[in-house]
């Protein structure tokens, strides 16, 4: 048996290497993350949008602010998130919380998905849209 090591085996070695230098601060990073909850927005509060809410954990996310234009809608999400603010204009929202919010939910009718997304992905945040983004090209 051969002392040399392969050149194919010398690439392979220094590819993990390089590999594990690369991302491991990314993933010790990302592990650090899951320790703050998450602040979400909500673009609608009934109708199809009460599933997120009903699914909204409430030991690990946390609701900064929701809007919907008929306020008979909000008692669901007001009884999970007292704190949370209440708006009927989410561009109202997004001016106030900005800087407040990870996360929006987008489940509003299909005219309104691509406006209230734009917004919030213009603002960095990430977003969750129901189907269709948008209603025509």
């Amino acid at each position: 048996m051969s002392s040399r090591i392969s050149r194919r085996r010398f690439m392979h070695g220094t590819a993990t290497v390089a590999g594990a230098l690369v991302t491991g601060p990314y993933i010790l990073r990302a592990a650090d993350v899951g320790t703050e909850k998450l602040k979400i927005a909500f673009v609608g509060t009934g109708g199809r949008a009460e599933g997120h809410v009903g699914d909204l954990d409430v030991s690990k996310d946390i609701c900064t602010c929701y809007t919907d234009v008929d306020k008979n809608r909000w008692k669901k999400i007001a009884e999970k998130q007292p704190d949370a603010k209440a708006y009927t204009d989410y561009r109202q929202m997004f001016d106030k919380h900005a800087k407040e919010i990870d996360a929006v939910f987008v489940a509003v009718p299909d005219h309104s998905h691509a406006a209230a997304s734009l917004i919030a992905m213009k603002l960095g945040k990430h977003v969750s849209c129901e189907k269709p983004l948008t209603w025509s090209i």
